[in-house]
């Protein structure tokens, strides 16, 4: 998980098992049809305390991408001096024909994508003097 600082902010990656996860479908051609072994769900619920001096400026858009055998949805909950995001992603089918593989390859852009998305941090004291 990386942590960007840029004056008096701070932009973090909530989902920390996935933020620096690539397409495992980049390439633009495929010659086979993808299989998995089974079906499966991966489930995230991270709550991001925040530290000394460092107030929510804002979190990301809730991500909810519905590809039919493929599910992933996220959210984010700003409390006082907390963050949860939660994250899901059901993959609910074991082969995808050839033909779907440019939607699969989409799909899973999306998520990458989503899963790079960051709550931005400021320093509290910056934050009060912008009021």
């Amino acid at each position: 998980m990386r942590c960007a600082v840029a004056g008096s902010r701070a932009m973090i990656p909530l989902s920390v098992f996935h933020s620096s996860g690539k397409n495992p479908f980049a390439p633009a051609k495929r010659q086979y049809s993808v299989y998995y072994e089974y079906p499966s769900i991966e489930e995230e619920d991270v709550t991001l305390e925040m530290p000394a001096g460092y107030a929510v400026e804002t979190v990301p858009n809730p991500g909810d991408i519905n590809g039919g055998a493929i599910v992933y949805k996220t959210g984010y909950e700003k409390k006082d001096t907390a963050v949860r995001f939660t994250r899901r992603m059901l993959v609910d089918s074991m082969y995808f024909p050839i033909e779907q593989y440019n939607a699969l390859r989409t799909i899973y852009s999306r998520i990458a994508s989503a899963d790079q998305e960051q709550v931005v941090l400021r320093k509290a004291k910056a934050a009060e003097a912008s009021k």
